[in-house]
């Protein structure tokens, strides 16, 4: 008899087996889900930037266009050129850049990243020391209202 135990099958685990595969099935379906619900908020918060840019563009571009203004009112009308120039060119980039979409300028930045890495880390690095500048001036402005508030 000690023979015949050796030479059965193992016990069926076709439960535990299926069980398992709808497992990992339904966790696969809640990783696909939560993707594309990151991909689309990460679409959403891009578009958001891509607005809030141009709009900063914009309030740029017509401020540069009213300091000309300035300018020319001043008789320096070569620096009054200069800054219309500026502001035009400005103006030009907010629209192209609203006019396309946040996938496109994506893909547009890293196709320049992977070209001229040397020039991407540079911008990228400039960009953020003028983020860090501008964040701090807001914070400063803040914290002297709140100051002249209390007093």
């Amino acid at each position: 008899m000690p023979d015949q135990e050796w030479q059965s099958e193992p016990p069926s685990m076709g439960g535990e087996g299926s069980e398992a595969r709808s497992q990992a099935r339904e966790l696969k379906q809640d990783a696909s889900e939560a993707y594309e619900e990151s991909k689309h908020r990460a679409e959403e918060f891009a578009q958001e930037q891509k607005q809030r840019v141009c709009e900063n563009l914009n309030s740029a571009s017509s401020a540069i266009h009213q300091a000309a203004q300035k300018l020319r009112e001043d008789h320096h009308d070569q620096m009054a050129r200069y800054g219309d120039i500026a502001a035009d060119e400005i103006s030009r980039i907010a629209q192209r850049l609203e006019s396309r979409d946040s996938k496109g300028l994506l893909s547009e930045l890293e196709d320049f990243g992977k070209r001229r890495p040397g020039a991407f880390l540079a911008v990228a690095m400039l960009g953020g020391v003028a983020l860090g500048r501008v964040l701090r001036n807001a914070g400063a402005g803040e914290s002297q209202q709140s100051q002249s508030i209390a007093a």
